[in-house]
């Protein structure tokens, strides 16, 4: 990601190999946070020799050793979309709403990332009881 990426508390993300583009809302906050950056060569995150960005590789490497460090295994950067994904399904958002945000294709796919636990059956059942 570049700074130049960062639109109107959005973040926009160019994937040049299929010609899409996302736009992903961000709060004012994170916006700021991104202001304070160092702006090294454009790109938000620089790479060892400064004149690239950091490849997802090592971001996953490093988020697993940090995830390690404080006795979490399992980690990868995917495992932040499936919580989103299962967080906004368990706070009554709708699939198709979670769809829009997660940019699934279809709703079969999107669901194999709900899960659902023993406790939400129970609190649903009791909804109705």
């Amino acid at each position: 990601m570049r700074f130049v990426d960062v639109v109107n508390e959005t973040i926009v993300i160019r994937n040049t190999n299929i010609k899409k583009t996302r736009e992903i809302p961000i709060s004012p906050e994170l916006v700021k946070k991104i202001d304070k950056l160092p702006k090294e060569n454009g790109f938000m995150f620089a790479g060892r020799g400064g004149d690239s960005h950091i490849t997802r590789y090592t971001i996953d490497k490093v988020l697993r050793s940090a995830c390690k460090e404080c006795g979490l295994e399992g980690v990868s950067t995917h495992s932040f979309r499936r919580t989103t994904i299962a967080e906004l399904s368990r706070n009554n958002v709708s699939l198709r709403v979670i769809q829009k945000i997660s940019e699934h294709r279809n709703l079969n796919l999107l669901q194999g990332y709900v899960d659902v636990d023993e406790r939400e059956v129970m609190s649903a059942l009791q909804a109705r009881w």
